[in-house]
């Protein structure tokens, strides 16, 4: 069953109606976090890959805000009770180091998340593709990794607003010196204000710092 916002009852109802109105409804901030405790833990433990350490940590801060898993379906607003991960990945066999969609199902359990996301890019190896099974879902949040440099700020294609509602969110280089990081925020203004981007910043923040007491 759809989870549908009662919109007459919503305290956002006026927000939602004015900035729906707009071409662009899109808010897109960039900041920066450091990643020291994630770095650690990859040399230390060797376990995961760095992408899937943070890409837990990105869900883990996602699903604790409800305005990040609200959507709209049928031009209609819902909030999900969670939302999955819906990354990129270059498969190492190919030729011309072309991305593919992957998705992985989200967990409480760090482990088994975790396991997902490598499960979707061994799949990835086999079968790349632009468009996995659920890649159509909105039920997700759009994640990429842009390992080869810094940004100060980034913007990606998006569709018909009433249509294409998933919040993407990228991440740039890892300074080797001081561990920090760009990361960049796009959402629909029409469910997502600054004081929203400013709490799923701070949770990423913790999520990676306390990642030897989740990861282990």
């Amino acid at each position: 069953m759809v989870p549908f916002v009662d919109v007459d009852s919503w305290s956002r109802r006026e927000h939602f109606a004015f900035f729906q109105g707009r071409r662009n409804p899109c808010l897109s901030v960039t900041s920066r976090l450091n990643a020291r405790r994630v770095v650690e833990y990859r040399a230390n433990c060797k376990t995961n890959r760095l992408s899937s350490l943070l890409y837990r940590a990105v869900m883990k801060a996602v699903n604790g805000i409800p305005e990040f898993k609200m959507r709209i379906i049928d031009l209609r607003p819902v909030e999900f009770e969670y939302v999955d991960a819906a990354f990129t990945y270059v498969p190492k066999s190919s030729e011309h180091k072309l991305h593919s969609n992957c998705i992985a199902a989200w967990d409480e359990d760090a482990k088994r998340f975790m396991d997902n996301v490598e499960n979707a890019m061994r799949l990835s190896e086999v079968n790349p593709t632009l468009c996995p099974d659920g890649g159509a879902s909105q039920q997700l949040v759009y994640l990429t990794m842009l390992r080869d440099f810094d940004f100060t700020s980034i913007t990606n294609p998006w569709g018909d607003p009433w249509v294409d509602t998933v919040p993407r969110i990228a991440m740039g280089m890892i300074s080797k010196d001081s561990h920090e990081f760009s990361v960049s925020v796009e959402a629909l203004h029409s469910f997502v204000d600054g004081r929203h981007v400013a709490a799923f910043l701070q949770a990423f923040q913790h999520e990676m710092d306390a990642v030897f007491t989740w990861a282990a």
